[in-house]
């Protein structure tokens, strides 16, 4: 939650907090692994300068390489940094490097050393209660995220298929051509089930480049064929109004 703060203060100048993670609920393993990094490689560092320096290199790879094993999951880019300053393949870049930096020297000094206290608190047998309920909705969480990301996946297997279709049609295939009425209704039907799924809905709205990507390579579309006209023109206005709809929600 503080990471999602100081990010969107970084995107939109105002203290809010969003949830921009993988997963639905409020537990995020990207920002649980970097904490874990930066308590296990931070902690005996004096030197500020070089605990903020260590805490860009650690964080940037566990971003880097988060980003490039989901791809290779899912077959999808969760993020897409290539159209900022001093990025590398997309993955990583200046900005969210020195909000990384930012949250390194917090983490350490100050929000590390108050939940240590709190939990200081507990005993033994609290603590294993404590961790055995948040592991058992992490891992309810994920599943029910995965399940949901299959279905997106499904959403842009359609979508290729649809611009499959067109792309023989130049070729005279008839069999693609007998398809695509077949695919254009998989299509909206899979994308009805996705606005109206909360979780695959909050991916879509934490992920922004999924959404934008489909309604580019819509427009990429050339030499629609009258009979297949309308069809186009309502998927392409269904993604816009996803998109114009949660816009405000996505950064």
């Amino acid at each position: 939650m503080i990471y999602c703060t100081i990010t969107n203060y970084f995107q939109t100048k105002k203290f809010s907090i969003h949830n921009r993670g993988f997963l639905y609920g409020p537990l995020c393993p990207i920002y649980g692994t970097a904490a874990t990094v930066m308590i296990l490689g931070l902690s005996n560092i004096k030197n500020v300068p070089l605990m903020v320096i260590t805490g860009v290199i650690l964080c940037d790879t566990i971003e880097y390489f988060t980003s490039y094993i989901m791809e290779k999951l899912f077959h999808t880019r969760w993020w897409d940094y290539s159209d900022k300053a001093l990025n590398i393949h997309g993955r990583i870049d200046l900005n969210h490097s020195i909000q990384w930096g930012i949250l390194s020297y917090l983490f350490i000094n100050y929000i590390h050393p108050f939940f240590s206290n709190v939990f200081e608190s507990f005993n033994e047998t609290q603590l294993i209660e404590i961790a055995v309920v948040v592991f058992a909705y992490f891992l309810y969480d994920i599943i029910n995220t995965v399940t949901s990301t299959i279905s997106i996946r499904n959403l842009q297997s359609h979508m290729e298929n649809i611009r499959a279709s067109f792309s023989i049609l130049s070729e005279d295939s008839p069999l693609k051509r007998e398809k695509i009425p077949e695919y254009v209704s998989e299509f909206r039907d899979k994308l009805a089930y996705v606005r109206r799924t909360r979780r695959a809905r909050h991916i879509l709205i934490a992920f922004p480049e999924i959404m934008n990507l489909m309604e580019k390579e819509m427009d990429e579309i050339q030499s629609v064929p009258h009979e297949f006209m309308n069809d186009i023109d309502d998927i392409r206005r269904e993604i816009r109004n996803f998109i114009d709809d949660h816009r405000p929600e996505m950064h």
